[in-house]
């Protein structure tokens, strides 16, 4: 059943206000934001919506947002970075995994008959009225926005007359080079536009934005802005009484309210329970790849199908962000070794601290660590049903960032330099705006890209003219061949037998795997033989005289051959019996699946004793427990 608190965090998110006046309810929505379901459901309701929101009001006193005070005096001088840029700009340095490059989006846009000496003006005025655009960070790690900057001129490159084969190399060239730009961020502006004049009715522009300056809202705020300064750049737009500088500073303060000390004990209990990122199929290891590069798959589920499949979520009480979070939880499920993990969920999240927030150009990104349990016996629909719930708990103790969380926690768990939550799911399903540089219809972009550092898998997803666009930006390099394209094909299907089958709600289980993944998992699994005599280590030390050269463990970053890992695991024998190893004694195994965790097994086995594997993202505590539970029960 949907409880009020759900009731109104979905009315939030699709951008609803509601509030209590007199006793009476009063409402602000975007245009068609206000659909006859929710309607109904907050006519139902009304009774006891009001009483909650008055409740909340007055709980308001003791836990009331703060409110920011401009500080104009203080515009120009360095402030600190948000914890999510903070995230992306040490992400980026080469010493972390998946890092060396800079987090940004990546678009191309092609106009005809577009006046560049008018969006020349129109960018000036844009970077003149929005300060974030003349932000540096800077060595310390900080940020500062500059005064001035010198005028931003869009250089347009003539191709036409061109030979065919140049124009095409040259747009690849610079598709290639600005959609992995790797660009400092010291530098000012953190943005770049190149434009080329490939025929006389065609204009393509390539424009790269840095996330460390830029949001969801920022490019709907530049999409909204930018057409009206292009057609007069005198156009009335309201001055900005608050700097991003100004929003930075207040909600750091927030850290000293009941709201947040309420919200870091809401996820500082569960640090402990936590589980891993999903165990997707890797050909190397991530720490290997020292140039990240993201390829992006795109996908359309047309305005009918798209329909169906929300009015089918709602009746459930999902929102449409909610049953594409739990079928993408789905998808990742069936290739994961685990299916309880933590995704890293994306948003966007501008504190209402002044009535100007949204009008400001920043990065007001967030995060949450969603946990997903798929591992209970459940109908899909009951899955889905205590997904959304987990993320509605969630984001009502999210004035704690997940960036925060993920902090505690590799702190808690030792510390280290690997991406620890690097499948991402980001929903702007109403972040687009209908306004363009002409004729007043969306110009789509004919290729767009997004990379983030410590990310392996980054699932997008938009809505545009009724239909629902699906973006899946990846390290290709990470996943085996073909693997990316199954599991984007699997998420689709899925989608769309919610949209059209009542009864695949109702299911516990689905089959995705494609036929020749199938057939190959069962003859691996054919496996029926007679069991050779002798003990594991023993039938492998039969071998090596015979295969002294052979290969016998091929990883990422290391090759032994059969007298190689004989020779190691030997050593590792002789040191284990020195410390005490012997017959019915545990060895634990606690590494990542690598060269050294098949001498270390071997080694084990070696010197007497037998070994047991432990999962080394566990928790320390967790570590002992199963280790010393084992040497009890043995």
């Amino acid at each position: 059943m949907t409880t009020i608190s759900q009731i109104l965090v979905e009315l939030s998110q699709q951008g609803i206000e509601v509030w209590v006046d007199n006793n009476n309810l009063l409402y602000r929505a975007p245009k068609g934001a206000f659909t006859p379901t929710l309607r109904a459901k907050i006519s139902e309701n009304k009774t006891e919506i009001v009483t909650l929101l008055q409740q909340q009001n007055q709980q308001s006193a003791l836990s009331r947002l703060p409110e920011i005070v401009p500080n104009p005096e203080g515009r120009y001088q360095p402030f600190p970075l948000s914890d999510m840029q903070q995230a992306y700009w040490l992400g980026q340095n080469d010493s972390f995994e998946l890092g060396n490059l800079s987090p940004h989006l990546y678009v191309e846009f092609e106009f005809a008959e577009l006046d560049i000496t008018k969006l020349n003006l129109a960018v000036e005025r844009f970077i003149v009225r929005h300060e974030m655009m003349r932000a540096i960070i800077l060595p310390d790690g900080q940020q500062q926005i500059l005064e001035r900057i010198p005028n931003y001129d869009i250089e347009v490159i003539d191709l036409r007359g061109k030979d065919p084969q140049i124009v095409t190399s040259t747009l690849a060239e610079t598709r290639a080079r600005m959609s992995q730009d790797a660009s400092k961020t010291n530098n000012c502006p953190l943005f770049e536009v190149v434009a080329y004049q490939v025929n006389e009715r065609c204009i393509r522009f390539h424009i790269s934005l840095s996330l460390l300056v830029f949001d969801g809202g920022s490019l709907k705020l530049l999409c909204r802005e930018l057409p009206l300064l292009y057609q007069d750049v005198n156009t009335y737009l309201p001055d900005l009484e608050i700097s991003y500088r100004d929003y930075i500073h207040t909600l750091n303060n927030l850290q000293n309210s009941d709201l947040y000390k309420r919200s870091q004990q809401y996820w500082w209990n569960r640090l402990e329970t936590l589980p891993p990122a999903p165990e997707l199929p890797l050909v190397k290891s991530p720490g290997t790849v020292s140039h990240p590069k993201f390829v992006r798959r795109t996908a359309k589920i047309n305005a009918d199908i798209w329909q169906k499949l929300k009015d089918k979520a709602r009746r459930l009480g999902l929102t449409p962000s909610g049953i594409l979070c739990a079928s993408y939880a789905e998808v990742l499920s069936n290739w994961s070794r685990n299916s309880h993990f933590i995704l890293n969920l994306l948003y966007t999240n501008r504190l209402s601290l002044h009535p100007q927030v949204n009008n400001l150009i920043g990065c007001f990104s967030s995060t949450l660590l969603l946990e997903v349990n798929n591992s209970l016996p459940d109908t899909f629909a009951a899955r889905a049903k205590r997904l959304q719930n987990q993320i509605w708990n969630d984001f009502e103790h999210s004035h704690i960032s997940g960036v925060q969380v993920l902090r505690e926690l590799n702190r808690q768990r030792g510390g280290t330099s690997r991406a620890a939550a690097p499948v991402v799911f980001a929903s702007s399903l109403d972040a687009r705006d209908k306004e363009t540089f002409t004729q007043g219809r969306v110009a789509d972009p004919i290729f767009a890209c997004i990379q983030t550092p410590q990310v392996w898998l980054d699932h997008s997803v938009m809505e545009n003219d009724g239909a629902c666009v699906l973006f899946w930006d990846a390290v290709e390099e990470l996943f085996p061949e073909g693997l990316l394209d199954d599991m984007f094909n699997a998420y689709q299907s899925l989608l769309s037998r919610l949209a059209l089958e009542e009864s695949a709600w109702q299911q516990t289980s689905f089959q995705m795997l494609p036929p020749s993944q199938l057939a190959q998992r069962i003859e691996v699994n054919a496996t029926q033989a007679s069991v050779p005599q002798g003990m594991l280590h023993t039938l492998f030390a039969n071998q090596v005289s015979k295969r002294l050269e052979s290969l016998a463990v091929i990883s990422s970053d290391r090759i032994l051959s059969y007298s190689e890992l004989y020779t190691r695991s030997n050593q590792v024998g002789r040191w284990l019996r020195q410390l005490g190893a012997r017959p019915n004694v545990l060895v634990a195994v606690v590494m990542e699946k690598g060269w050294e965790q098949v001498v270390g097994v071997l080694g084990s086995l070696q010197s007497g004793a037998a070994y047991l594997p432990i999962n080394p993202s566990l928790p320390k505590e967790r570590l002992w427990y199963h280790y010393v539970s084992s040497r009890l029960w043995r």
